[in-house]
């Protein structure tokens, strides 16, 4: 049966689609809009239970939708309406069918289907925590939960983009051996289908740029972990990957030295981040990147080596001026992006998209102070009620700005105010005739 939908604000948002001067941005967001309209139309019989629920002015007996929701698109023009209708029924899952028509018999010719699955009926989820170190050489790590039925071993959301979906291993003795190749899902924020892919590596270095690399080969290893049967903890000493499809090497994320543990929530002391300078030159501030960048590479792990959640981590960044240690704040008279007006400590996952960001845990930001003979960065962890700091990590600065001490250390420095009479940044052209010495913060 076909449904044609005549709804006026879906006849006028197509032809906002349609219109040739419409960007893609209006276009994208004009399509999830048509999702959400044509999902009321498409939802209109779905089955719904009686439920009992209490309202601020007493019970009440209502109707809710009852039974699973699974949309599924047909790849790739299908994947527009997602969206949309997710807005409207976020605890939908999705599958994929991909097809092509036959040119000779115009018969659809089906390529491409995945489905959702279910865990096991009965099995308990637990909290583990998931240590790895990453394609940076990083220690990382993420949470995840993971059940034990007969010999099977789930592990779901080694993707953090797929909460929902899980990997399946086979518990033989001590060791628990997942499948190479497992579908893990699409990962609409990566824009792949990822799968759990057995792989090697191999060390590259550019001595120019005294940079480290690896180039990844895909294998036909299953992945095998060693299972202590007491702690119910599993270990793996080779790399696998969240790959996007599965004839190439194409990570999402890299995953070497795997602990797989059951997490319990106890104050520690983060490990401390490292921290890299990339100091550049007036023309490049003239466009706005600032004098240079900080390059933190952070730690989702204790002194000791146990995972530490990202949502309770935080960082602080410190200067050196004239020998005294003061912390750095950030003004948005600098930061424009940012909505505070000052911000002085910066959650692990924050971004402001342009001069402070992340990639899992890398982060950089872009400085607008000069003078400074160092910076520094050092980790704030509340986990287990309590709140500790790592040790403060420096780097020392040899260009711009050295040459300045001690002139930059103005009493207010780098404190960031705000006020109508603050020396404020400006990101116009430099001509050379500006004095720099007593630019801060603000």
């Amino acid at each position: 049966m076909v449904t044609v939908l005549e709804h006026p604000l879906i006849t006028h948002k197509l032809a906002l689609m349609r219109n040739k001067e419409t960007g893609h941005k209006d276009f994208r967001e004009n399509l999830d809009e048509i999702a959400s309209l044509m999902a009321y139309e498409v939802c209109r019989d779905l089955p719904t239970e009686e439920v009992h629920i209490e309202t601020p002015m007493g019970p009440c007996d209502t109707q809710m939708l009852s039974g699973e929701i699974i949309l599924v698109p047909i790849l790739r023009a299908g994947m527009g309406l997602v969206n949309g209708i997710m807005d409207l029924i976020p605890t939908a899952k999705v599958g994929f069918i991909g097809l092509y028509r036959d040119e000779k018999t115009l018969e659809p010719v089906e390529y491409f289907a995945k489905f959702p699955k279910e865990l096991p009926e009965g099995i308990v989820m637990e909290d583990f925590s998931m240590s790895y170190v990453d394609s940076y050489g990083n220690a990382n790590g993420k949470m995840v939960k993971v059940g034990i039925m007969d010999n099977d071993v789930y592990v779901q959301g080694i993707d953090a983009n797929l909460p929902e979906t899980w990997i399946k291993g086979t518990l033989d003795g001590n060791k628990v051996t997942f499948k190479n190749g497992q579908y893990v899902g699409a990962d609409e924020v990566s824009g792949y289908h990822e799968y759990l892919m057995s792989a090697t590596a191999k060390e590259f270095y550019e001595p120019a740029l005294d940079y480290k690399y690896y180039e990844y080969t895909l294998s036909d290893a299953d992945i095998t972990f060693d299972y202590d049967a007491t702690t119910k903890t599993l270990s793996n000493n080779t790399l696998f990957l969240l790959n996007a499809g599965t004839t190439d090497a194409y990570s999402y994320t890299v995953f070497d030295k795997v602990i797989i543990a059951p997490f319990t929530e106890v104050a520690a002391t983060p490990a401390a981040p490292t921290i890299e300078l990339s100091e550049n030159d007036y023309e490049y501030f003239a466009y706005g990147y600032g004098w240079g960048a900080v390059y933190i590479d952070m730690k989702t792990c204790d002194v000791n080596g146990n995972y530490t959640l990202p949502e309770k981590t935080s960082y602080k960044l410190w200067v050196k001026v004239n020998g005294e240690v003061k912390p750095l704040s950030f003004s948005y008279y600098d930061y424009v992006q940012q909505t505070e007006p000052v911000l002085t400590e910066i959650p692990f996952d924050y971004t402001d998209g342009w001069d402070i960001g992340d990639t899992e845990s890398q982060k950089y930001i872009y400085y607008y102070v000069i003078g400074p003979e160092a910076y520094g960065v050092q980790t704030i962890y509340r986990g287990g009620g309590e709140e500790h700091a790592s040790e403060i990590t420096w780097a020392e600065v040899t260009g711009i700005g050295a040459e300045i001490q001690p002139a930059a250390a103005t009493p207010a420095y780098p404190e960031a105010t705000i006020g109508d009479n603050d020396n404020k940044i400006g990101y116009g052209f430099y001509t050379g005739e500006e004095d720099v010495n007593v630019t801060t913060n603000n």
